[in-house]
């Protein structure tokens, strides 16, 4: 049985017992760029970090989640779905070991755990591959199976295995591994061959294939493959300006992270906080503060005693030039305390993923975004201190100022470089700030240390970190972060190459925002659930204040108000942090029968009553840039009785919030 696949598969490795075969398919996987996500009997934990320690060897997108169970234990398996539900679908294959314990290993459980995550999946659009290597007779197997359309299987034979070779060989033939999607057929055209480049160019800056992408396929002659001493090496573009790096040397000097993260990208570094975590607190914890990393974290950042960075102007300005050191901006210049929200271009992109495939690098769900407070200096204070206020810029034409970071390109020699206008950077209700605390602490390396701009009210790429030089001049920068990668098309234009980023505007401040972060996608329903509490997140940017919050159980016939539980008082003008919102919403009779559907909307409003539109249709973009609509999310019912698998994932929608708390505990910041 093969079900059509209308979105990249979704991989997840599971192994029970762990053999030889096991760690071949893991290291396979991870060769091939997945990210496997193991999960076996809590006995072979040690087993399973040396395959992580293998799989994160071989310079691939390879990082290994990792989760020790006991899946004849209800409780265990229940943590299970919770763990691997929450990661908000960011999985790949799921497989299961030929030579597992058959009392571990039970069918039935297996069997509803794999249907339930085809059930939740297919609500998000998305498809899950099982690979059944002979532990369950394949009529078994079909018959349990058969009704999950969105459900591949493939059926393998342990002789087929006997080799690395042959194994690479019929992941690739039987997953299409490397395959660029959709995959409706092989890619071939007449004598062509399939591409076997491991993968696309999948942004405008040009970068190799990462777990969860959704992909386009590359024109002839696009990609070249880069000298490199590892298996699987970076694919370029002919023209390298617009590359984010992949090779594996450039991130030796990488930061530690915290795995509680859930990572969309690894080279270079982009993650989001689980819903559940973000959610608990107003201040995001600086552990769990959303990061979006355009290159590796700058191994010659220096310290907060040696760094030093230059504030001046365009040589025609005829503007004194500063050099700064952070002490520097301590002694000389007034500190201030913003509370900001951050939200990266892509938030959301998940939901345009689910319109049509788009080519952003990170596959975001609704979490790229954070609230921190932030200490520094005023920008206006900096430019005023070299010669500049809003008259003379006005007078000298000094439009655009630029900031540059010490993250760059080794290729091309190029910093990262993001420019905004002048106007914003000068005014004096504009609060950008150039910033050396991040609730109250020094920064972390993912945010910039030492220092970094915080732009309020703008897209996150424009708030530059690991600052070294703010430049006003008259034009803005050339870099292609400025002139292409956020400039949103129309949805008319379906790749790259069809894009005119100068007929299209940068991002700069972002539009009214809003997000259901509680319950999750695919939420069960308890039997004794009368109502859902329903919670998450709204902003809007340019400093409006959000003043009301919608939710709609019916698709949007109807609405209830939310309440505004944190963030409703901020000065006017400069709303630049986010409110919190809660609504208890109740569970019509019909949608509690066993398999029961039902939705849950949310919309917001901001003090100008701007709000979102009502599809993502009609604001899709080939980058997936900028998704505000109406944000959806399906829960449904118990999909089968106590006892399963399924019906033991019933706490997995039930009181996620406490296991939120739990996770805030653990890392120490409840």
């Amino acid at each position: 049985m093969a079900g059509h696949q209308a979105r990249a598969p979704l991989v997840c490795l599971i192994s029970g017992v762990i053999t030889e075969l096991g760690r071949t398919i893991s290291y396979t996987f991870a060769e091939e760029g997945g990210r496997p996500i193991l999960v076996g009997e809590t006995g072979q934990r040690d087993e399973l970090g040396k395959i992580a320690k293998r799989c994160g060897s071989i310079g691939a997108p390879s990082t290994v989640d990792i989760h020790p169970v006991q899946l004849h234990n209800k409780e265990t398996v229940d943590q299970l779905c919770f763990n691997v539900l929450s990661r908000h679908g960011a999985l790949d294959i799921l497989v299961n070991n030929p030579e597992g314990n058959p009392g571990t290993w039970d069918t039935e459980i297996l069997l509803n755990l794999v249907g339930h995550f085809a059930s939740v999946m297919g609500e998000k659009g998305r498809g899950v591959t099982l690979i059944n290597l002979e532990h369950h007779e394949p009529e078994e197997v079909e018959k349990k199976l058969a009704k999950y359309e969105n459900l591949t299987v493939v059926q393998v034979k342990k002789a087929e295995f006997d080799s690395p070779d042959k194994i690479r060989k019929v992941l690739k033939e039987r997953l299409g591994l490397g395959r660029l999607l959709p995959v409706d057929a092989p890619v071939v055209t007449g004598d062509a061959p399939i591409h076997e480049p491991i993968g696309g160019i999948v942004e405008a800056t040009g970068a190799r294939n990462n777990n969860g992408l959704l992909q386009r396929e590359t024109a002839p002659g696009e990609l070249n493959k880069a000298v490199s001493d590892y298996c699987g090496a970076v694919m370029q573009p002919v023209d390298p300006n617009n590359l984010e790096p992949e090779q594996e040397h450039e991130y030796k000097d990488e930061p530690q992270r915290t795995p509680d993260i859930v990572v969309q990208c690894y080279k270079p570094f982009n993650g989001e906080p689980p819903h559940g975590v973000l959610l608990s607190r107003f201040i995001t914890p600086n552990e769990i503060h959303y990061v979006r990393n355009h290159l590796p974290v700058p191994a010659n950042a220096g310290t907060i005693n040696t760094h030093k960075i230059v504030v001046e102007g365009d040589p025609d300005l005829k503007l004194f030039c500063a050099e700064l050191t952070v002490q520097d901006l301590k002694d000389k210049f007034e500190a201030v305390t913003l509370t900001v929200t951050l939200q990266c271009a892509g938030n959301r992109r998940n939901d345009m993923c689910a319109v049509e495939t788009v080519s952003g690098r990170a596959p975001w769900n609704a979490g790229s975004i954070s609230t921190a407070e932030w200490t520094g200096v005023r920008v206006r204070d900096l430019a005023r201190h070299i010669g500049l206020d809003p008259d003379r810029a006005r007078q000298l034409g000094a439009k655009w100022l630029t900031a540059t970071g010490l993250d760059w390109h080794r290729v091309t020699q190029q910093h990262f470089e993001a420019s905004i206008s002048t106007q914003k950077a000068l005014d004096v209700k504009g609060d950008v700030i150039v910033a050396y605390a991040m609730n109250g602490k020094e920064l972390p390396p993912d945010h910039g240390y030492p220092v970094r701009l915080i732009v309020p009210g703008y897209v996150g790429t424009r708030s530059v970190k690991w600052l070294q030089r703010i430049l006003f001049s008259a034009t803005d920068s050339q870099s292609p972060w400025q002139q292409i990668d956020y400039r949103p098309a129309p949805p008319s234009v379906k790749v790259h190459e069809q894009a005119k980023p100068q007929e299209c505007a940068p991002l700069m401040a972002l539009p009214v925002q809003s997000a259901i972060l509680m319950p999750t996608a695919g939420s069960i329903i308890a039997p004794d659930q009368t109502s859902i509490k329903v919670k998450g997140y709204a902003w809007s940017g340019d400093g409006h204040a959000i003043v009301r919050v919608d939710v709609s159980s019916d698709e949007g016939q109807s609405w209830t108000q939310a309440k505004i539980t944190e963030g409703r008082s901020q000065p006017e003008g400069r709303a630049w942090a986010w409110a919190l919102w809660e609504l208890s919403v109740p569970i019509p009779s019909e949608k509690k029968a066993v398999g029961g559907k039902m939705t849950l909307t949310c919309k917001a409003f901001d003090d100008a009553w701007n709000t979102q539109p009502r599809t993502t249709a009609e604001i899709w973009n080939y980058r997936g840039l900028n998704c505000n609509s109406w944000h959806t999310i399906p829960v449904c019912s118990q999909v089968a009785p106590r006892g399963t698998a399924t019906g033991l994932m019933q706490k997995a929608g039930h009181g996620l919030m406490e296991k939120a708390e739990q996770g805030m505990k653990a890392l120490g910041v409840a």
